[in-house]
Order: structure tokens, then sequence, then C-alpha cells
């Protein structure tokens, strides 16, 4: 990238490091942020017609825009009712951090080429999982603890991690080019990242998910070498089960008629989840507010009377429930279809244009936010926001320049 492109194409490289640096902590995106909002103040007026007649025009961008500012509007009259706090993370000022991100992805999408943007992200995806490799390497290695950003807490470190690395091969499944070094050394990088957390990540679930969304994208890429890559997977598999007759060992004595197997795959977030399940029973409507969680969840386990080592939790452990128990059925319901409406949006895309990557590398992260997000919280975090929320937005403005270009 020469000094030029970077002069006349800021606002996408600005928009990038902002989705990058905010996972090592939030803080380092206020400026790349407040660069871009002064951005957005100016593209939304200089492209207002653009914005009108998508908006007017385009039914999958009409809904998803609906059930997003009803999703606001319902979690700020929860927190106002229910005396919650708008800080928290769980507050609106949060939820409309998922707005601007989109917002702010789906202008860069609308104002620049689909291959500039491609080739741009491409080089600072890589560039970001590149010093994340490095910095979980030096963490674990006992080099130097980073603490900060999504290094607070493994499962959002790694659920972050597998994020960049899924909008990673996305990349290279759709711009399939082993001439270039950047692609082979994105190809290593894929390799390192599940590696990584397969070794490192404390979930049990984090590291077969990553694998089970990288297949997937395989099998949705329209590419003809990625079938081959699919089947010589398939095959290899098959190979490896038939020299390894002892991995199915273990079945021989599982029971799932037991009520132990089932609890051990619970992990015993069923008193969490039981908690926030009575929560919504309590406060149905309006929730429990912002901020509030621990403090009724504590007081609904000491309700239970029973033999939970836990007095009392900071989060559900599940977006849904996390949703319906802090702002009520009304923002748990639209929070739902407002993902739905997302996913549509997904299913619907044509897969043979400019937008196929960004469609493959969206739907891998749907798949992360919203199957990981139904066990653990991690990606609620504020550190994902513009990374998740960002390319939502880069796929839904590229959608849209492809329905106006058919």
């Amino acid at each position: 990238m020469n000094m030029n492109n970077i002069k006349n194409k800021w606002p996408m490289h600005v928009f990038f490091i902002s989705q990058g640096i905010s996972l090592f902590g939030v803080g380092y995106a206020t400026l790349p942020l407040l660069i871009l909002l002064f951005w957005l103040i100016y593209s939304v007026r200089k492209s207002k017609n653009i914005i009108t007649r998508d908006l007017t025009k385009n039914n999958t961008i009409q809904w998803i825009v609906f059930y997003y500012l009803l999703f606001v509007v319902a979690v700020i009259v929860s927190d106002i009712v229910m005396n919650g706090n708008f800080t928290d993370l769980d507050g609106p000022l949060y939820k409309m951090a998922f707005g601007i991100y989109m917002l702010l992805g789906y202008l860069i999408a609308r104002s620049f080429s689909s291959e500039e943007i491609q080739s741009t992200a491409h080089y600072w995806v890589v560039f970001w999982l590149l010093v994340l490799l490095v910095f979980i390497k030096i963490y674990y290695n006992g080099i130097y603890r980073y603490h900060h950003g999504i290094f607070a807490s493994p499962h959002i470190l790694f659920s972050g991690l597998i994020m960049i690395s899924l909008i990673n091969m996305a990349h290279i499944i759709e711009n399939i080019n082993i001439k270039n070094n950047i692609y082979l050394f994105s190809c290593i990088l894929v390799l390192l990242s599940f590696i990584l957390s397969y070794r490192y990540s404390t979930s049990d679930v984090l590291a077969y998910l990553y694998l089970t969304c990288a297949f997937i994208m395989l099998i949705l890429s329209t590419k003809k070498i990625a079938m081959y890559l699919v089947s010589f997977l398939v095959f290899a598999l098959i190979i490896f089960f038939a020299f390894n007759p002892d991995v199915f060992a273990q079945f021989k004595s599982v029971d799932v008629t037991h009520p132990n197997w089932w609890m051990e795959i619970l992990n015993e977030r069923e008193y969490v989840w039981s908690a926030a399940i009575r929560m919504i029973g309590q406060h149905p409507i309006w929730g429990v507010g912002s901020g509030n969680f621990r403090t009724v969840c504590g007081a609904i386990l000491e309700e239970m009377n029973n033999t939970t080592p836990y007095t009392t939790f900071a989060h559900a452990h599940n977006l849904f429930l996390q949703n319906f128990a802090v702002h009520g059925v009304i923002a748990g319901t639209t929070f739902v279809v407002f993902l739905l409406a997302i996913f549509r949006s997904i299913f619907n895309s044509p897969a043979n244009t400019t937008n196929a990557t960004f469609r493959l590398a969206t739907l891998a992260l749907w798949a992360i936010y919203v199957i990981y997000g139904s066990v653990d919280n991690a990606p609620l975090y504020e550190e994902i926001i513009p990374l998740f929320w960002g390319t939502v937005g880069l796929f839904l403005g590229s959608a849209a320049k492809e329905g106006v270009r058919e």
C-alpha cells in the first residue's frame, strides 16, 4: 500500500485500525472512533440520497434497521423504568455502538470499490491477527502478562481470536492466489490460530466451533478448489479414524440416560440459567435494568436454597437470556429477530459476486456470536463490537451495492 493510497483512502484504514486495536483495549480505539465519527457526519450529509434510497427500497436493510431501532428503544425504556445504568455493558450506549459500527462499515462499503476494500481489509486483518498471535504466545509463555482488552479473560480472548481468524479465512477462500506472499502467510496464521486456540483455550467448545465454521465456509464457497479441500479433509478424517480405533473406545461407556452426563455438559450453567429464567418471570416486561443482574441473581439463588457453590453471577452466560432478563421480553424478542434479520440478509445475498468475501466472513462471525454466545457472554464484550458489528456493516453495504448493480 503506497502513501497516495493511504492519503486518498484514509477512512478505510482508520476503520480497520479501529477494528483491530479495540481487541487490545477499547481505550485505544477512542481516537480512531472520533475520527470516524467526524467522517460519518460528513458522509451521511454527502450520501444522504444513497442511504434514503437503501432504506426505502432495500427490503433486507429496512427490517434490520427497524428491529435494531426497536431493540435500542426498548433497552432505553427498560433502563429508565428500572433505574438501570446507561453506561453498563448491558446499557443502551453499548447497544448504540452496535449501530454506529454497522453504519460505519456500511458507509465504507458504499463509499469505495469492493476490490479496494477487500484488498485493504485483508492486509489489516493479517496484520492484526499476527500481532494478536504474538501477544498470545508472549502471554502464555510467561514473558509478559498483558491484561487489557480481550486478554482480560480467556473466553473473550479466544472468541476474538477465532473471529478475526475466520475473517482472514474468508479472504483466503474467496481470493485464492498461491503466488501472493500475503496469501501464503495468511494460511499459516489461520493454522497457528487453531493450534493456539486448541492448546490454550479453557473452553471445550471454541476450537471445535472454529473448525465447524471453517468447514461450513468451505462448503458455501463458490470457488472450485474449496470443495477439493472439503473432500481432502473428509477423507483425511476417515483415514484418521480408521487407523485410530481407540478414539471410539470411550463411546463404549457412554450413558446418556444418567443425569450426570447432562450435568457435565451444562457445566454448572444450570444455576445461572435457572436464576435468569426466574428473573424473566419476576420482571417480564422491562427486565431488571442494566447493571442490576448480579444483585437480583444473588437474591434469586438465595431464595432457591440449593447446594450451588455460587452466591451470584455477573451475567447469564447466554446472550439471549441476558437480554430477556436485563431488558425484558420486548427487548429480548426484538434482539432475536434483529439477529435473524441479519442471517436472512446473509442467506439471501448472492454468493457469486464481489460481496462473497464479506458474506462468508459475516456468516462465520454470526455463527460464533450466536452459538458461542448461547453458552457464554464473551462475544457481547465491548472489545468485540468494532470487529463483529463493523464486519456486519461492511457486508450490508457491499450487498446493497450489489443490489444497485443488479
